[in-house]
């Protein structure tokens, strides 16, 4: 599945052993991805609109750990991330 979010191509996969679909875009040289449709809508938003990624803190700070010689830098969202993994352990998903 895929829709129209401004000028991104946002595709869709369900992922059936969350029961949840996660949206991913590659918009402006950035791969770009969430299960939470908002967040991507708020993330393409901002980067159409102009203001430089690189004023917001959060990014400054992954920005500054990255090497010279580095193909791509991911930024992850820790707080998602643990209760995505929480939620995996306790359903046996991972182990």
């Amino acid at each position: 599945m895929q829709k129209q979010i401004g000028d991104a191509e946002v595709k869709m996969v369900n992922v059936s052993s969350l029961g949840r679909i996660f949206n991913f875009t590659l918009f402006k040289g950035l791969f770009i991805g969430s299960f939470d449709e908002n967040l991507l809508i708020e993330i393409i938003d901002h980067i159409g609109s102009g203001i430089p990624v690189h004023s917001d803190k959060s990014f400054r700070r992954v920005m500054i750990t990255s090497g010279e010689n580095v193909d791509a830098n991911i930024y992850v969202n820790h707080h998602n991330l643990k209760m995505d993994l929480r939620y995996r352990f306790r359903q046996g998903i991972i182990y």
